[in-house]
């Protein structure tokens, strides 16, 4: 689980640096069309930021699953009591 929770952290961060990159370097030549610097400063972005929706999907996944199993446990542990009682006013 922990291992997925650096990926959120540095996706945002890749993403700001590819978009530094684009913007330090000319992303268009004289005639429009993307040179080099622009097409490394487009696709870095968009693969920080996929990979950084899988990240946070996977950690969701992760997390999600622990709460159900902690939440079964605990009603499992109730209801196995022996003098399990419910107070009422």
């Amino acid at each position: 689980m922990y291992r997925y929770l650096c990926v959120p952290i540095l996706g945002p961060l890749l993403s700001a640096g590819f978009g530094l990159y684009g913007l330090g370097n000319p992303p268009r030549d004289s005639e429009g069309r993307l040179t080099r610097h622009g097409k490394i400063a487009a696709i870095g972005i968009v693969l920080s930021l996929i990979g950084t929706f899988i990240a946070m999907k996977v950690t969701a996944t992760a997390e999600s699953a622990r709460a159900n199993h902690l939440q079964r446990s605990a009603l499992y542990a109730a209801f196995s009591t022996k003098d399990a009682r419910v107070r009422t006013r």
